[in-house]
């Protein structure tokens, strides 16, 4: 999952990753993400830091508190 607010980034790595056979579900902000994961366990998540309203590190420490990182 790309938590990312540019959609240049999160549009980007679709790029990369997909072509090698992954998934990538996109999600603009921390909330959208904690909403997503209740139906959809990603593998693996590449968070910015930076977002407006929940940072990385916080909407890490959510994913952290669910059990979903560890």
């Amino acid at each position: 999952m790309v938590v990312d607010d540019n959609a240049d980034y999160r549009d980007l790595m679709r790029e990369i990753l997909s072509p090698l056979g992954f998934a990538v579900l996109n999600v603009k902000d921390g909330s959208s993400c904690l909403e997503t994961i209740d139906l959809h366990q990603p593998d693996l998540y590449f968070l910015d830091i930076r977002t407006p309203g929940m940072s990385g590190w916080t909407l890490l420490q959510a994913l952290g508190d669910r059990g979903v990182v560890h």
